[in-house]
Formats: structure tokens, sequence, C-alpha cells
């Protein structure tokens, strides 16, 4: 099952004890309520995630969202927290008193947190909203808001030291129209993935019909790509064919030594987000 991981690219602290605050650009966001001053010393976060270059006609099957808490007021204080639908548009300038509309209806799974280290959260339903609404105005991390020295502090889009600690989404999906036949004398398929800094594979592509056949691999992204061609005899049990580093714009040709019934790619980039494409040219 094909998977894509997308960093947030855009997020922001709301502080209600300083309801005009900016903290847009911060590497840090907090959530929780620190403590039952008027007004109260509470935090919310805000996070936005760019999903545009998946279609629109796949199939969510899951989404994981990951953060990564580095501080907490008390780690003898744990609070849940829950990932919200924001319903309306905001920006990495807005504050508690300018902040976005949410819809409290469509969310994620509560999670209890109380200390450091990487936390994960099924907002499933808020990204098929995404997607079949066609309006992303990303999500909100509200604490339970009624416990005292609940805040904890994880990083944000702006943090640069361990991308892996960056917000991410990691989605499982299935292509709605997968191309596996082949009409014409000289006939192509063709996909395009998104690529993370962590390997992920695409699903078997089944070529047991296909004699002679040429890969095409175009990177397409800003970021270097690591790809391995792996083939099957069965579509479960794969081994190592070839292997490249792609450059940014590089298109490579890839033509298999071994007769095969399944390929498919194991792919990352270096650096940050990528993406690829590739071509499966057949002669009859």
């Amino acid at each position: 099952m094909p998977n894509a991981i997308f960093y947030s690219n855009y997020s922001v602290t709301l502080d209600e004890a300083n309801p005009s605050i900016v903290w847009g650009g911060s590497p840090y966001l907090i959530s929780g309520l620190y403590a039952n001053t008027t007004p109260p010393n509470l935090y919310r976060s805000l996070l936005h995630f760019d999903i545009s270059s998946l279609p629109s006609d796949i199939q969510i099957q899951s989404c994981i969202l990951n953060i990564y808490v580095t501080i907490v007021a008390s780690s003898t204080v744990q609070d849940l927290f829950t990932p919200y639908l924001v319903s309306s548009p905001w920006s990495e300038s807005t504050t508690w008193a300018t902040q976005p509309l949410i819809n409290s209806s469509i969310k994620g799974t509560s999670t209890p947190i109380s200390n450091i280290g990487p936390v994960t959260f099924d907002v499933t339903p808020i990204v098929k909203y995404w997607i079949n609404s066609g309006i992303n105005d990303g999500l909100i991390i509200n604490s339970s808001e009624t416990i005292t020295l609940s805040t904890k502090t994880f990083f944000s889009s702006h943090y640069t030291t361990n991308l892996s600690q960056r917000p991410f989404l990691n989605i499982q999906y299935i292509d709605s129209y997968p191309v596996t036949v082949f009409k014409r004398r000289f006939e192509t398929i063709s996909n395009n993935f998104t690529t993370s800094t962590i390997p992920q594979s695409s699903s078997p592509i089944d070529v047991s019909q296909i004699s002679n056949y040429t890969i095409f691999i175009q990177n397409t992204g800003t970021n270097l790509i690591n790809l391995t061609l792996q083939i099957s005899p069965d579509g479960i049990n794969f081994v190592t064919e070839a292997q490249n580093s792609i450059s940014t714009s590089e298109l490579i040709p890839i033509v298999s030594r071994y007769l095969t019934n399944y390929i498919r790619f194991v792919y990352n980039s270096v650096g940050g987000v990528g993406s690829f494409k590739y071509w499966i040219i057949k002669q009859s």
C-alpha cells in the first residue's frame, strides 16, 4: 500500500494570556493550560500541511500525525490532547484574538501526554475531509484545557536541527485507478510519488505479461533521491536489482537484467520532502 510523508509547512501558537502576541516563526509550539490566572495561561497550536500533491481520487486508508514533545511544565501532570479540524483560513500572523474557527465534530484521536518524546495521533477523519472537500485549513491541537501545569512544548514547522522531529503526517492510501493493462504496440504506464527522508516502498507492479520494457525515473522535486528497483517472483519476496541516486530534474533509464513477475520501488529523499515520476514503456 503506497504511503506519503508530509511535513508541516507552517504553524503557530495561540496564547490566551497574550492575545495579540504573534508566535509565528518560532521553532516551538505550545498546547495546554499552565495556570488559571485572569486571563488563563492557556495555549493552543495550529498546524498546516500541504497535501495538494496527492491525487484527489485516492482512497485514504489511514493518517497518523507525529509530533515530538521536548519540554513539559510538569512530568507528573498528564492531560489529553486532541487534534481538531480548522474550518477557516489562518496564517503565521494569527493570534489568539484572531484565531480561526474549529469544527469540533471532525477530530483525531485523543492522546494522553505527560512527558517528553514522540507522540502520535490518528487524524484520518481530518485528512479525509481535506481530500473529499478540497478545503484544507489545517488542524489545531488542544488539551482538555482544565488541568493546570499541563502545557507541552513540541517542535514546530520551523525546527531545523532534526527534521524527523518536526510535525509530519504519514498517509497510507489506495490508488483508485491503478494502471495494469497494456493495449498498444508501444504502451506506457506512469505514476508520481512523494518522497521523504524516511524510506518508503511502492505497491508491487505486475510485469509478468511484458517481455521487453524500459523504466524511466525522473526526479521532479528539489532534493536528491535514492531509489532502488526491486524484483520478485511472487509479489511478496523482493530482492534488489539496481540502486541509483537521482539529482534534481535528472531522468535515468533502468533496464532489468532478469525475468521477473513483479517490480517495486524503494525510495527516500535527502534533506527533506521530494518527488519523482516513473514511466514503464513496453513493446508488444
